[in-house]
This record gives C-alpha cells, structure tokens and sequence, in this order.
C-alpha cells in the first residue's frame, strides 16, 4: 500500500467516505460538568471552535447535510444539575434514534455517562 494510501486510511475523510449521508452534531455548550468533577471549565466554548473550525475547511466528503442540535441547558444545570442531566440524556436518545452518524462536542463526562 502507498503510504499516501496509509494516510488516508487514517483520515476523518476515510470514516465518512461512501458510507454515510447525513452526520448529527450533539452539542453541549456548557462545563457544570467539568467543574463539578473539579476540572478546568472551558468545555462550554469546544463547540462553537469545533464547528468554526470545520466550516473553515473545503469539503471533498459526500455529506447530503450535518445537523447540529443543543443538547445541553447551561442554566438549568446551575440550578438542578440532576434534573439537567435527565434532560440531556432524553435529547441526545432523541436524536440517536435517527441512526444517523452522531458527534458529540463539549460537555464533561457526564454527557459520555
């Protein structure tokens, strides 16, 4: 195999190549999470950078559309962190159910819980 070959195998282009039309951002503007497990916060900003960066790129893949859906509530965490979770977790079962290819940006580890 040409190592250009290897390369592109382990390229983003590789994963989405042929196989899939549509890509489901999830995407989680806030860091309650990350500050209760005593992390450093900025995870809130990791999305809209993500994104900004992705729209700055030329696009060569086949994607009919990306989708990109909140499925956080910054506020409602600050007030009732339990509550916001359940929440969460009811918004991003919502959009998997699609099966679409789903990416999920921001959040801390209760959004991978």
């Amino acid at each position: 195999m040409k190592k250009s070959n290897q390369r592109f195998q382990h390229s983003i282009g590789a994963k989405f190549r042929d196989e899939i039309s549509e890509v489901n951002f999830l995407t989680s503007p806030s860091d309650i999470g990350v500050r209760k497990n005593l992390g450093r916060s900025g995870a809130r900003f990791a999305p809209t950078v993500i994104l900004n960066q992705f729209k700055k790129l030329n696009n060569h893949l086949k994607q009919d559309s990306f989708s990109s859906f909140i499925v956080s509530d910054h506020k409602l965490e600050k007030r009732d962190f339990k509550i916001a979770q359940e929440k969460s977790t009811k918004e991003i079962l919502d959009v998997l159910k699609t099966n679409k290819t789903c990416i999920h940006l921001g959040g801390g580890h209760d959004h991978a819980y």
